[in-house]
């Protein structure tokens, strides 16, 4: 079962049954079909998350639709808080629906984690260093698209041919 973060107290939704794994596990991009219609939202659940990329989730979330999804399958570990490993996960990827990428600063609430001890170790807060969704040079589809197209040209036409046509020779109107 899983339950909108939006939804009244004790208010619990079936799970899809196209959603569901042979072995009971929650496969997120059915999921997050079929609870497009009701973005922005955060979905909790207990059982545990899988995708393609990987087995081992605490939760995900897709920025385009605006939802994410966070299990206590896995937050369950004993030596820690299980209400604050929840709402941890839970800021971690409402920083992702708002465009927050992961971060390297150790301790920062958008550093991803790997184990349970590593959600106990983690702020409740951004650092604010953390990078942003689109920002960067490479992340920018324009440049992506220049750098691809001068990849194309240096291999249609070599590095000579890619210089005739970005030097314009000097034509001096004497001599």
């Amino acid at each position: 079962m899983f339950v909108a973060e939006e939804a009244m107290p004790g208010e619990r939704t079936a799970t899809p049954e196209d959603a569901l794994d042979t072995a009971g596990r929650l496969m997120v991009g059915p999921l997050l079909t079929a609870m497009a219609r009701q973005a922005p939202a955060v979905i909790v659940t207990d059982r545990d998350l899988m995708t393609p990329e990987s087995s081992q989730l605490f939760g995900i979330s897709s920025y385009s639709r605006q939802i994410a999804v966070v299990s206590t399958f896995r937050l369950r570990e004993p030596g820690g808080d299980l209400t604050r490993r929840l709402q941890n996960v839970m800021a971690h990827e409402r920083g992702h629906l708002a465009g927050l990428l992961h971060c390297r600063t150790e301790n920062c609430l958008m550093h991803p984690a790997r184990t349970p001890q590593d959600i106990d170790a983690r702020a409740e807060a951004p650092c604010g260093q953390c990078p942003k969704r689109g920002t960067g040079l490479l992340r920018s589809q324009a440049w992506r698209m220049a750098v691809a197209l001068l990849f194309l040209a240096v291999l249609v036409g070599g590095v000579q041919g890619v210089m005739r046509l970005l030097v314009t020779p000097f034509d001096a109107p004497f001599t």
